[in-house]
């Protein structure tokens, strides 16, 4: 299941590459100029960007054990589970078993073992070409994976054969705090050796967006292949 945490829709005007050459730096807004742009970094958001998950399967399981679809997830994602699991303070494994044991105290048919396999094994799916294809056109700009999640990040990656085709990886597990928290963009450039004005940032979740736009951070929500290139060739046109 993935360790993304929900957000609320926000409209940031997505995809405007017009709207994308004004960036804004705090209360102490200004127009950038073109001449001050140095794109150096693409980071990409992990699940709803690169990785999808099957939700159809879990909801189908969740109904025929009499419980509503969605359940699952809606109680997975409460904070007091999931901030602890994406924060390194808990692992994966652990965030699992203090969902399923919650979950069978409120429905008490549904077994421990039960819950812990539908969860197990959701499915999930990799858009194997979007990272190629970005290396492909876009061979100037180092690429960096950022993601919400657990300990268990590593592995998944390995599992879509992933690993090894970021130039850095930044696991909120790992750096000890979550977006759209500040220090998560701060903690992130600063182990990336560059400044807001050099990073492009890509995310499906318009909370985490906003976030790194107030940052100082070139950024715009993924709604698909061919918004994020239609901006990125606006963004990289304008850096030469």
């Amino acid at each position: 299941m993935v360790a993304e945490r929900p957000q609320p829709p926000i409209n940031i005007g997505v995809f405007n590459p017009i709207l994308l050459l004004s960036i804004y730096h705090g209360k102490n807004s200004r127009k950038v100029n073109r001449k001050e742009m140095g794109f150096t970094t693409l980071i990409l958001d992990f699940d709803g960007v690169i990785r999808h998950w099957l939700v159809i399967d879990v909801h189908e399981k969740e109904t025929l054990l009499g419980i509503e679809p969605g359940t699952l997830h809606k109680m997975a994602f409460q904070e007091r589970y999931l901030l602890p699991a994406i924060t390194g303070k808990i692992s994966h494994h652990q965030w699992m078993l203090e969902v399923c044991n919650e979950f069978h105290k409120r429905f008490n048919q549904v077994s421990v073992e039960q819950i812990h396999s539908i969860w197990k094994r959701a499915k999930w799916s990799i858009d194997d070409r979007l990272v190629p294809e970005i290396r492909a056109k876009y061979p100037e700009l180092n690429l960096v994976l950022a993601s919400n999640a657990t300990n268990l990040l590593r592995k998944d990656l390995k599992t879509a054969k992933l690993l090894d085709e970021f130039d850095s990886i930044l696991n909120s597990s790992e750096l000890g705090v979550a977006k759209p928290d500040c220090r998560f963009y701060q903690e992130g450039l600063e182990k990336l050796h560059i400044c807001p004005q050099q990073a492009i940032f890509v995310d499906d979740q318009g909370a985490n967006v906003q976030a790194a736009q107030n940052f100082g951070i070139r950024s715009f929500e993924f709604v698909s292949k061919v918004a994020l290139y239609n901006c990125l060739n606006e963004l990289i046109r304008v850096n030469v």
